[in-house]
C-alpha cells in the first residue's frame, strides 16, 4: 500500500538507516527519497496562507498527517512528515492557499549531496529496479 493512501500505518521516522517503524511494531523498508540524508535538513513542507484558505478540508486527506484541523482551518503541525517533492495538497487546495518552496532548491540539494545516486543504489539493492518480464 502506498504511504500516500489514507489509513497507511506508517509513522514518520527521521532515521537515515533505510528503515521506518510502523504501527505494527515491525521494521519496513522506507521509500528511498532521501537515502542517507536527514529529513530535518530538507526544507520541504507546505505553508498555508490563511487569507486564501476557504476551509475546504482537502488537505486533511494527507497520508502523512502533516496537517491538523483547528477552528481557524488547517494548520501544518508535522512539517517534516511531508514527503519530499509531494505537492498533492497544494494541487488540490480549493482556495490555492497551500504553497511549497521552489522545487529547484530540492533538485539542487539532490545534485549537491549526490542523493540521486544513493537512491538508485538503495533501490537496486532492494530489488525494486529489477524489470519484471513482459506478459
Amino acid at each position: 500500500m502506498s504511504a500516500h493512501r489514507r489509513g497507511c500505518p506508517r509513522r514518520f521516522d527521521n532515521s537515515t538507516d533505510g528503515f521506518a517503524s510502523y504501527s505494527d511494531g515491525k521494521e519496513h523498508d522506507q521509500m528511498a527519497w532521501l537515502t542517507g540524508f536527514p529529513r530535518e535538513k530538507v526544507d520541504w513542507f507546505p505553508t498555508i496562507d490563511p487569507e486564501k484558505c476557504v476551509k475546504c478540508g482537502i488537505c486533511m486527506n494527507c497520508g502523512q498527517n502533516v496537517f491538523a484541523w483547528t477552528q481557524e482551518g488547517a494548520r501544518v503541525v508535522r512539517p517534516y512528515s511531508c514527503v519530499v517533492g509531494c505537492q498533492t495538497c497544494a494541487n488540490l487546495c480549493l482556495g490555492n492557499a497551500i504553497s511549497f518552496p521552489d522545487i529547484r532548491t530540492i533538485r539542487e540539494l539532490y545534485r549537491r549531496e549526490g542523493i540521486w545516486a544513493k537512491v538508485k543504489k538503495q533501490l537496486e539493492e532492494s530489488g525494486k529496479l529489477k524489470a519484471d518480464p513482459l506478459p
